[in-house]
């Protein structure tokens, strides 16, 4: 029954100012079982395909952001983190098949982005990814692996460009 909330919830979100009523936003969305913290701020062309998602306080999700968890993994999103625009959230993939099918078995891990990060314009987020706090993660990065905090991540796949002093 909470995914049916959450899917009227989407198609309502689109009549709502991009960058206003967050308050209102955020009281619909944990209607529907998405676990937000206080002070957090979601623009109104978020698309959450699920309610396995677990955001912080002080958390600030761009337009255009898409969380997709698939079952029984979840997407958190610690405090104090700045998700810029169109940033995509995957948990779930495949293993490779065979030539017949070349995606294979289903897979599931959970993502997480820890305290302070920030998430530039366009990057991609897969089960398995880890940003460590901190850290900064340049526009449309591709990450799905564990990282150190207070890093740089860059590129496609991403990697650590360097290390970010603690100020």
């Amino acid at each position: 029954m909470k995914s049916l909330y959450l899917y009227i919830i989407m198609i309502f979100f689109k009549f709502l100012p991009e960058s206003r009523c967050f308050k209102f936003k955020n009281t619909l969305l944990r209607l529907s079982g998405v676990k937000i913290g206080r002070e957090t701020r979601i623009c109104s062309s978020v698309i959450f395909n699920t309610a396995n998602v677990v955001i912080g306080n002080g958390v600030w999700i761009g337009p255009g952001c898409r969380f997709l968890a698939a079952e029984h993994s979840m997407i958190i999103i610690e405090d104090n983190v700045d998700i810029a625009m169109e940033n995509l959230f995957v948990t779930g993939s495949h293993e490779v098949g065979g030539a017949s099918r070349r995606a294979g078995k289903a897979n599931r891990n959970n993502i997480i982005i820890e305290k302070g990060v920030w998430c530039c314009a366009r990057c991609v987020f897969m089960g398995g990814a880890y940003i460590s706090k901190g850290s900064i993660v340049a526009a449309m990065s591709f990450c799905s692996t564990k990282y150190q905090e207070n890093s740089l991540i860059i590129g496609q796949p991403a990697k650590v460009k360097k290390v970010i002093s603690n100020v």
